[in-house]
């Protein structure tokens, strides 16, 4: 944690103030999530060295540069917004310097500017994530629904998607995959956009045969002794 406060005290906090200021006047919006509550996001899901974690939505790359710092893991993010991508950029490399200054092992991070739904990497990214976090709070239903149509479907049996809003209530995926939905609750001081406690949630993605005789094996253990 100490090596992401110097990250961010040396190349974020000052421009991170000035964008903000910019977004009063933008319908493109900006928030992020505190490294406490990161942190706690990606111990829960126990990522390592072999694991794949992606952001969508990638803003300044701090949850991508702390995935991949903390776990060791491949982290990837897209940003739509050049000006977050700059900083996001800049972040990296010192990262990248301070883990080679100080002997830690720092996963690889790929940072792309772009539309995430007209992006042939992201496809790419998606159908290998253990874990993709996606802040879509402020996504009209339409784009939340283009996501889960053209992306999120990509999803491998077990992945886990985790977001600041549900993007459909029904769970069956039209692909034939299911999603268990589990909310969660954001302690007060843990996103950038709120000070109050709230809501997050996880979606972890099945291949409905493959849960069916996971279940079925579940049963026969407990239920049939």
């Amino acid at each position: 944690m100490s090596l992401l406060r110097t990250v961010r005290n040396s190349e974020v906090d000052a421009r991170v103030q000035c964008l903000r200021s910019m977004d009063e006047d933008s319908k493109l919006t900006y928030g992020e999530l505190q490294p406490a509550f990161a942190y706690r996001l990606l111990e829960d899901e126990k990522l390592d060295h072999k694991s794949c974690f992606v952001d969508l939505g990638s803003g300044i790359g701090n949850l991508v540069i702390q995935a991949a710092v903390q776990c060791g893991c491949k982290a990837f993010g897209i940003e739509l917004r050049e000006d977050l991508h700059a900083v996001a950029v800049d972040s990296l490399a010192f990262a990248q310097s301070q883990c080679f200054q100080r002997g830690i092992h720092m996963g690889t991070v790929h940072l792309l500017q772009g539309d995430m739904l007209n992006s042939a990497p992201v496809q790419t990214w998606i159908s290998s994530a253990d874990v993709l976090f996606v802040n879509n709070k402020a996504f009209d239903a339409t784009l939340n629904q283009r996501i889960l149509d053209s992306l999120l479907i990509k999803l491998k049996h077990g992945a886990v998607i985790v977001s600041t809003m549900v993007f459909i209530e029904s769970k069956r995926l039209r692909n034939g995959k299911t999603r268990a939905i589990l909310p969660d609750g954001l302690q007060k001081g843990s996103v950038s956009w709120a000070d109050a406690a709230g809501v997050y949630y996880w979606h972890r993605i099945y291949k409905e045969g493959e849960q069916h005789i996971k279940q079925d094996t579940l049963d026969s253990i407990f239920y049939q002794r």
